[in-house]
This record gives C-alpha cells, sequence and structure tokens, in this order.
C-alpha cells in the first residue's frame, strides 16, 4: 500500500463492535462537506489516515516562522469532533538551523495504530528516516531514526503499510537504493534500523509495499531496464534474495502500484511507457506473481496518468488512470480477472484534462479517485472527485476544493471502513498551505436484529447493535418501518405486533444531520396465532347417570377418567348408576383434557310421592313453588336436593331435614319438576312431577297439587 492513504487491511475487532459487520449492499448515500484548510500559511505534503471508523490522524510539513528549519506538524480529530486538534510537533529536530524535515507518510490500521514517517535532512547533506508510532486517540511514540548514524546520502519517498495486528513495512529511496525495515506485532521492534535491509542498489522509481493479515511484505519498484521488480518478506523472515521481475518483452514498464489485502491477495499495476497502457498482474503476497507473470491489459493507449489502486478484503480490485482528458477505471470482481481493454469504463464528468490521478479504497470495496485540473469556471486549478460505493459503479464527479483558491494535486485519500474519506491537496500555486475536504457516506448503521419468525399478536423486539456512528456529521435519527401499513418507529430498539399472518420485510433507516440516509432489511414470517383449547371446568355432575356425565365433561372440555362403582350385595345385581361425587371438583378448572374421576352410587326412582311435593303458584309478578323434603329413612337422610324444571337446573339446596325451596318466574302452562337427592346412604333418589301452572296472568294464589 502506498504511504499517502489509510492502510486497514481486514477487519478489526472496532469494526465487529461499532459496525455489526456492515456489508456492501445496504442502501447508503453521501455528501461532500465544505473543504478546509489545515494550514494557510507554509504546509505541503498532507498525509492522513482514517481508522475503522473515521478518527482521522493527519502530518504535513510546515515552516512556522518562515524562516527557521521545516517541521512535521500533527493533528488529531475524533469522529463528531468537527474540528482537528493540534497535537505537539511530530518531528523533534525542530530548531537547528539548516536542519529540515519533509515527506510525511501517514498510515493507520482499523484500530487507529499506525505510523508516521519523514525524512529528516541535517546541514551537509546528511539525512535520515525517522518515524514514531501512532497510538488510538493520536498518541505518538517516540521518535526511531533510521540508519542511527548519518549518511551523507538523499533519502526520499517514504512509504509505508501497517496490517491489524501491528505489523508494519517501511521502505524508501536512499540513492539510487531501495531500503526497508519490517516489524513484527505492535509491540514488536523494527528489525536491522541501523542497517536496513537493501533491497536493490540501483533502483530507478521509489518503491511501493504492501502487507497482509500475517505479517508478510512485499515491495515492488521500476528497476533498471524494462522490468518491474518485487521482493517478498515473509513474517519473521528475511527478504528473498532474488528479486521476482515482470516485463513486456522491450516495453519500458515503470510506476508500479501493489495492493493487498488481508488474506494475501494482491495486484501489481503499472505504466506501459511504449504502448502507453495500464496494465496489471496478480498474486499473493507470498508467493509473488510467480514464474511466468500473466500481464492483463487494462486500457486502450494513450494513458497519461496512472495507474492507481485498490484491492478489497474478498480480493476484488479496481485500477484508475488517466487517458487523454477521461479518467478510466476497471474492476475484477472477487474471484474473477479484470476485463481488459474493452471492460475499461469512463468516469464523468471531466470538464478539462486531469493530472495527478490519486484512488483509494477500503476494505468493503469502497473507493475515490481525485484529480487536479484547471477549469473554466472557475479558471482555477481544482479538485475534483468521484465516488465508487462497495459493489456500484462511480457516480457523478465533484468540484471538492474551494474554487476561489489555488489547489494542487492530491496528497493522500484515506477512507476508514465505513465508506467515509478524506481528500487533502496543496494550496497555493507554490508552497502555501494544505486543504482538505470530507466525503461522508452516511450513517455506518449495523445489522438489525430482526427475529425470523413470530406470531400474530406477538409482541416481538428489534434493533441495531448500536446508535448510528458518523464519521464527519451527527447521526439524526432511526426509523423502522415493518412492512404491514402500521406507523413508523423511532429509535434503536423498537418493538411490533403484527396484525396478520404472511411474510413481512422489516426495514431500519438511519438519517444523519446532512440529510444523507443508511437502510437495512430483513424479512420476518408472522404465523396465524396458536388456538388456545379452552380450559376444562369440571361442571356439577352429581346424581346424573354416567352416559350424562360422560356428555357433560365433554362439553366442559374435559375427560372422564376413572368411574367407581359400589360393590353389589351378595346374590344382588346393581341396578342403574349415578354420580354422587367428582374429582376435581364442580366448578373448578384446569387445562383442557384434564381426567375427572367420579364416585357412582345406586339410582333408585321410588314410586309415589315420597318426598311429599306440593306447588303453591302465583300467577301475578312472583310466581312461585314450594316444597317440602320429607326424609325417607329407608333412603337415608338427603344431603344434597337438584330441582330441574322442566330440564333445565334450577336450584341446588343441601343440608336440611326439611327442604323448602321457593322458584320464582316459573313458565305458565304445564311444566315438569324433576328433584333429584343424593342420600347419606349413597342412593341417587329421582322424583318427576307435572304440574299446571296458571293459565292466565290473572289468576292469582291458586294452588295446585302434582298430578
Amino acid at each position: 500500500m502506498t504511504g499517502f492513504r489509510l492502510t486497514a487491511l481486514g477487519r478489526a475487532s472496532v469494526v465487529a463492535a461499532v459496525l455489526a459487520a456492515l456489508a456492501p449492499g445496504v442502501a447508503q448515500a453521501g455528501t461532500w462537506l465544505s473543504p478546509r484548510n489545515l494550514d494557510s500559511t507554509n504546509g505541503s505534503g498532507l498525509s492522513v489516515g482514517l481508522d475503522a471508523v473515521g478518527n482521522a490522524f493527519a502530518a504535513w510539513q510546515t515552516n512556522p516562522g518562515g524562516t527557521t528549519p521545516d517541521i512535521i506538524e500533527g493533528d488529531y480529530r475524533p469522529i463528531g469532533a468537527g474540528l482537528f486538534s493540534a497535537l505537539p510537533d511530530i518531528s523533534t529536530d525542530n530548531t537547528t538551523p539548516m536542519h529540515n524535515n519533509f515527506s510525511p507518510v501517514v498510515v493507520t490500521n482499523a484500530s487507529g495504530n499506525g505510523l508516521v514517517v519523514w525524512v529528516n535532512d541535517q546541514s551537509g547533506g546528511e539525512q535520515q528516516i525517522q518515524l514514531r508510532t501512532i497510538a488510538p486517540g493520536g498518541i505518538v511514540g517516540p521518535v526511531l531514526t533510521v540508519p542511527a548514524v548519518l549518511v551523507p546520502a538523499s533519502y526520499a519517498n517514504p512509504t509505508a503499510a501497517i496490517n491489524d495486528n501491528g505489523d508494519a513495512v517501511v521502505a524508501w529511496d536512499h540513492g539510487p537504493a531501495i531500503e526497508a525495515i519490517t516489524r513484527q506485532g505492535l509491540s514488536g521492534a523494527f528489525a536491522n534500523t541501523t542497517t536496513p535491509d537493501v533491497l536493490d542498489a540501483t533502483a530507478a522509481t521509489p518503491p511501493s509495499v504492501a502487507i497482509d493479515g500475517a505479517g508478510n511484505s512485499i515491495a515492488v519498484w521500476k528497476a533498471v531496464g524494462a522490468t518491474i521488480a518485487a521482493k517478498r518478506h515473509p513474517a519473521g523472515g528475511a527478504w528473498s534474495a532474488i528479486p521476482d521481475t515482470v516485463s513486456v518483452g522491450a516495453d519500458a514498464l515503470t510506476a508500479p502500484v501493489v495492493k493487498a489485502n488481508a488474506n494475501g491477495q494482491m495486484v501489481v499495476v503499472f505504466n506501459d511507457t511504449t504502448t502507453t497502457t495500464a496494465d496489471a498482474v496478480s498474486g499473493t503476497v507470498t508467493a509473488g506473481w510467480g514464474v511466468t507473470p500473466v500481464v492483463a491489459t487494462l486500457s486502450a493507449t494513450g494513458v497519461t496518468q496512472g495507474p492507481v489502486l485498490n484491492v478489497a478484503d474478498d480480493g476484488g480490485a479496481i485500477a484508475a488512470w488517466a487517458r487523454g482528458s477521461a479518467v478510466e477505471y476497471s474492476v475484477r470482481a472477487a474471484g474473477g480477472a479484470f476485463p481488459g481493454s474493452a471492460g475499461a469504463q469512463e468516469i464523468a464528468p471531466v470538464p478539462a484534462a486531469p493530472d495527478n490521478i490519486a484512488l483509494s479504497g477500503d476494505g468493503r470495496g469502497d473507493a475515490v479517485v481525485a484529480w487536479s485540473t484547471f477549469e473554466v469556471p472557475p479558471t482555477q486549478n481544482v479538485v475534483r472527485a468521484a465516488v465508487r460505493p462497495a459493489g456500484g459503479a462511480f457516480g457523478a464527479t465533484t468540484l471538492i476544493s474551494d474554487p476561489t483558491e489555488y489547489a494542487g494535486a492530491p496528497s493522500t485519500i484515506s477512507l476508514d471502513q465505513q465508506g467515509d474519506a478524506l481528500v487533502g491537496w496543496q494550496i497555493g500555486a507554490t508552497t502555501i498551505g494544505v486543504g482538505f475536504a470530507e466525503y461522508e457516506a452516511g450513517p455506518a448503521l449495523g445489522t438489525p436484529s430482526i427475529p425470523a419468525t413470530a406470531t400474530v399478536g406477538q409482541t416481538v423486539g428489534f434493533s441495531v447493535p448500536a446508535p448510528p456512528t458518523e464519521a464527519f456529521t451527527s447521526a439524526a435519527s432511526t426509523t423502522w418501518n415493518f412492512g404491514d401499513g402500521s406507523a413508523a418507529a423511532g429509535g434503536t430498539a423498537v418493538s411490533h405486533a403484527f396484525g396478520r399472518a404472511g411474510t413481512f420485510t422489516v426495514s431500519v433507516t438511519a438519517t444523519d444531520s446532512l440529510g444523507n440516509t443508511a437502510t437495512r432489511t430483513g424479512t420476518i414470517v408472522i404465523n396465524p396465532a396458536p388456538v388456545t383449547p379452552p380450559n376444562c371446568k369440571v361442571p356439577t355432575l352429581i346424581t346424573d347417570t354416567l352416559s350424562q356425565a360422560t356428555k357433560a365433561l365433554t362439553a366442559a372440555h374435559c375427560k372422564l377418567g376413572t368411574a367407581r362403582a359400589p360393590k353389589p350385595k351378595e346374590g344382588h345385581k346393581l341396578g342403574p348408576l349415578a354420580v354422587i361425587s367428582s374429582s376435581p371438583g364442580a366448578g373448578t378448572v384446569h387445562p383442557n383434557g384434564t381426567k375427572v374421576n367420579l364416585a357412582l352410587g345406586q339410582l333408585l326412582t321410588p314410586g309415589g310421592n315420597a318426598l311429599g311435593l306440593r306447588v303453591v303458584h302465583g300467577c301475578v309478578d312472583r310466581r312461585r313453588f314450594a316444597y317440602p323434603v320429607r326424609e325417607p329413612r329407608a333412603y337415608g337422610r338427603v344431603v344434597t336436593a337438584l330441582i330441574f324444571v322442566n330440564g333445565k337446573l334450577v336450584k341446588t339446596v343441601k343440608g336440611h331435614s326439611l327442604l323448602t325451596v321457593a322458584l320464582t318466574k316459573l313458565p305458565i302452562g304445564h311444566f315438569k319438576v324433576t328433584v333429584r337427592a343424593l342420600t347419606t346412604k349413597n342412593l341417587v333418589l329421582v322424583y318427576n312431577r307435572t304440574y299446571s301452572g296458571c293459565k292466565t296472568s290473572k289468576r292469582t294464589g291458586s294452588k295446585h297439587k302434582g298430578k
């Protein structure tokens, strides 16, 4: 990865925690914010690194007094803060006359750990590479100088890459040579800082480096002659002794750029200046591009700038270049190949010929391409950019610099892992200052929790794992739509009950203060509500026959358990039986299908008016029926008596030696009274009588005996 972009290979734990695996396919829209300046007087060479969620570390070369040595200054801006805050000077050799610091490079990983590297120039042409570690929050470590002893030679073009584990590689030009140092682990030390590894003693162009998730590194450069060269450094090992090379006949190849992802998938792009095409080779960090590299031609002839490159976590890649007055790009899908020159696509509009094209991307596959150009209007050198969301295409270009001031070549493009980006450039026709613009991709909305199923009427919960985050603005609201025509609900955690069965698409949309939105969707299947069986409420069964009791239990959603009958006397047979008790008892409520056990007694129907029934019937407002219940000594005392009128239970009486019962609202005309009496001898006595009531409502006080 180059030194002018965020290097965040793979997904750090912060991505999982904050973004909840935010994936391509989320509907998301973004906005370029107004350009701003970090240094309006003497700045140059701005380099910025963003972590996974948009916390930014910036460094640039400046001369605060105009005549003092150039120093490296740093700023830090946490997400949502809006403005950068000044840090203590990054370089420390800041006061000695004729000592200068220049060419800063910032790289950071997903967690915010990183490096800032620059060249320290002392009097007499003696130079060194210096670097400091960066910790989350913008905290920098002590200065490390490479080599430890000043060397009277030119150092230039430092570049670096770091992975999520903190493994890192740094390379630079040292005169005509390419040198490098490596580090294993965040707490590890850089090896060979006293005498850096020499990768090529006679290189023709600056190096480009990349590192995979396991700490394996690769460096590529333009070698003397017509070839692109590379050396590989396995984690914990040493640089390969013999470089890998790629050539295309006698064509002059130049400007190689290498990118790799955490899995080690690697792409190198370069310019074939003989055919004026953008070309590429692919491979892995550990194996390189193989013994016989396959060179893919990405463009038609006429390439004037680039190519530049990004490789996503899934192995997909995108390369861009300028060809005449156009900006073009080519996309390699994950697991596929670049489509060739016929598959190149154009970015529009490009009002004037582009210059100094730059590109960067994130692990999702989001990419930003930017370039400088002179446009009329505004009759000014400006910076123009275009954004490609992961899995999509580049949108229309946007003029992102201040049209009233000169904007030079883009010096840095950094993306977080949410698609937010920062592009920096030189302001002023000569070295005056540094400016930048931020692209807010929209709220970073994590994967919502949407239940797979529920039932009609069931209240279920929906949530997103954390409030939506914003790199440069603030999230304003989160809204849920349940897809069933009901009102939307707001908040990161909501609940809802569906009123009908079916499959519903549930969506959650976060909206930021700029009006940018991000939407995630999921489905939920709503099943019909289960039919809850009615409870078993044990009916009154005393004096019922077994057949009557069974029907009554079924109607009450109960089941017949055991039915215990009395033992007949020797030589006798049992006659008809009736219920004398139930367990559970009458009126108690139990689950559907509960078994009810019955005790049975003998059912008798004595002749005559054994109970001495009589009726007193008044025909006006209070019809009533009264009778004494005598105790037939042969059958035992009456314990409970149930009185039925025309087959309907109207009264239950207990525990009297002489029962007198008043019945009201008796029917006019003939009616049948049935008395079922349970005695102390567990016998059930049944008496039936038919009575004639009043023929008209005018008759009162008549007495009628039972017939």
